[in-house]
């Protein structure tokens, strides 16, 4: 841990009797902090009257941000962003869910493995209109 967000020079050395052989010299970045994922929105317990519920995350660094609704019948991970560190809050940026409440596990993702998830409990009471 004392490397922690520091970057490490390396070289391999591999010998026998009869020589030693010598790779390049390399550098890695060591990051062990997962991201600091901040949910502005949707607000846990809120209860939308539109199927495009707002979104607004942010990140402290660069991450793939995603989310799952576990009340699907079969939940997977559905993609928001890519290498971002916001969502919605530059723009109005919506998803839209079906009427009824919804589990979301939101999840940031640095480029070295480490993630944040956070849980969001919400419900959507859209009025259908039938014409």
């Amino acid at each position: 841990s004392k490397y922690n967000n520091k970057w490490i020079g390396y070289q391999f050395k591999v010998s026998d009797y009869a020589s030693t052989v010598s790779s390049n010299k390399g550098k890695i970045f060591v990051d062990f902090d997962a991201p600091v994922l901040t949910v502005n929105s949707p607000k846990d317990g809120n209860i939308y009257d539109s199927r495009l519920v707002p979104f607004n995350l942010r990140t402290d660094e660069y991450s793939n941000i995603e989310y799952m609704d576990t009340k699907q019948r079969n939940p997977s991970w559905k993609k928001i962003c890519d290498n971002c560190n916001s969502f919605g809050s530059d723009k109005k940026e919506t998803i839209y869910f079906t009427n009824g409440a919804h589990v979301l596990l939101i999840r940031a993702t640095d480029s070295s493995g480490n993630y944040e998830t956070k849980s969001v409990t919400f419900n959507v009471k859209s009025k259908s209109f039938l014409f």
